[in-house]
């Protein structure tokens, strides 16, 4: 765990001005140093963490609690296992996603938007995000982060030039091949804040059960 702590301190020296212009990237002509830190995610095996999540909402006072297991197939497949403050399993792939029920059969489910582009962030497929995203990007040793902003043009009346007003943020902090944090913010008042503990592995009982379903959604999907 200090090595986690470690990580996200060093991170967040990184994420106070990821958004400076000087860290501004293409996702057509990625740095060498991301490109490097996704292809070691990908060669990563099938990965578990827990996770604390905020989410933080305007119509609520305090913000809401959860807690989980992810469980994480590098290109294939995300499972969000929540356990606080109620049971309930997600699966998605790049194809959508879909809720897991207790004897495991998948319901395709539209994607809500705590969800979206979920899948694409974790394996840092960012040319996913499409043109209206602007990427950013910062490394420093093993820790880096990801800056990635989506911003409306407003026309005003009176007015000859558009106003760009910013609309979405989200930050993703990592070390070496590994992503331990994030945060998006949709407006002004929209947060959610998701940090994970240090991944590890999946045992062969964990990486069978998520095959099994994994397996069963690209059977029904057939």
């Amino acid at each position: 765990m200090l090595a986690v702590f470690a990580a996200i301190m060093a991170a967040n020296t990184l994420v106070a001005d990821i958004f400076d212009a000087e860290n501004r990237i293409d996702a057509a002509n990625e740095p060498a140093a991301l490109v490097a830190i996704r292809d070691a995610m990908l060669r990563e095996p099938p990965l578990i963490a827990s996770f604390d999540e905020s989410r933080k909402f305007p119509f609520r006072k305090d913000a809401i609690t959860l807690q989980g297991q992810s469980c994480f197939m590098p290109g294939r497949a995300l499972l969000l296992s929540y356990t606080v403050p109620e049971q309930k399993r997600v699966l998605m792939d790049a194809g959508g996603l879909y809720e897991v029920s207790a004897n495991g059969m998948l319901i395709r489910r539209p994607v809500p938007a705590q969800y979206e582009n979920l899948f694409s962030l974790y394996n840092l497929n960012l040319a996913a995000l499409g043109e209206d995203f602007g990427l950013y990007f910062e490394s420093k040793c093993e820790t880096w982060a990801i800056g990635i902003e989506k911003t409306d043009s407003q026309n005003r009346p009176g007015k000859a030039a558009s106003v760009q007003t910013r609309t979405m943020t989200i930050v993703m902090e990592g070390s070496g091949s590994r992503l331990l944090a994030m945060h998006i913010t949709r407006g002004a008042s929209v947060r959610i804040d998701i940090t994970m503990s240090e991944t590890r592995p999946m045992n062969d009982e964990e990486l069978s059960a998520l095959n099994s379903i994994v397996e069963g959604k690209d059977e029904a999907t057939q």
